[in-house]
């Protein structure tokens, strides 16, 4: 039992020896980090913008904007007219023969789409099936032919949920229904936006 007690802290000392004199060695070599090269390129921004079919087919449209707009062509995302604005706000869009006509503003614009961007905060109203509705958002309308078209609400996923949720829940339900509700709305929104096929411009 002696032998064992004396050749016992040899045991436990030995590597811790061995040990410190390594660290301690002149030729032993800091251990540097390693860089991190990324394992793919950064993802683009999420495109969180939906359009919503209002109308399709129709002769022309009856849209109030509050204030003043912006009016953009739609395909090439380029200005047709700055700081627009109407004496009574109300704005009439006439699908006709090869253009899209806005006679309050005495103008006719000879391209596809027409984008109505607001540049103030209120709601643009639209009139759909004969009842003024309120959109948040900006309108698009395309030309489908020579005399028909359709109008478009483009706006923000979450700024559509808002209304979507509203409109297709009681408010006497239980706040899960509605966070339920929410997810069933955002899911076919981002499933009708990957799948959907493009608006029929005629063309």
């Amino acid at each position: 039992m002696r032998c064992w007690g004396r050749r016992l802290p040899a045991i436990i000392l030995g590597p811790v020896l061995l040990v410190a004199a390594g660290c301690d060695s002149p030729t032993s070599e800091p251990i540097l980090p390693q860089p991190v090269t990324p394992s793919a390129e950064t993802p683009p921004p999420l495109d969180r913008v939906i359009r919503v079919l209002l109308a399709g087919d129709v002769s022309g449209c009856d849209v109030i904007v509050p204030g003043q707009f912006d009016l953009l062509d739609a395909d090439r995302r380029v200005p047709l007219l700055r700081g627009a604005s109407t004496t009574t706000a109300r704005l009439r869009v006439d699908f006709s023969a090869g253009s899209i006509a806005m006679p309050d503003l005495q103008r006719s614009f000879d391209v596809q789409a027409v984008e109505i961007v607001p540049t103030g905060p209120n709601p643009v109203s639209m009139n759909v099936d004969g009842e003024w509705t309120e959109f948040s958002g900006s309108f698009c309308v395309y030309r489908q032919s020579d005399k028909r078209g359709a109008v478009v609400n483009t706006l923000d996923v979450e700024e559509y949920l808002i209304s979507v949720v509203a409109a297709e829940t009681p408010a006497t339900f239980h706040p899960e229904a509605f966070r339920a509700q929410a997810i069933a709305s955002r899911t076919y929104a981002w499933y009708q936006k990957r799948t959907a096929p493009p608006i029929d411009d005629g063309t």
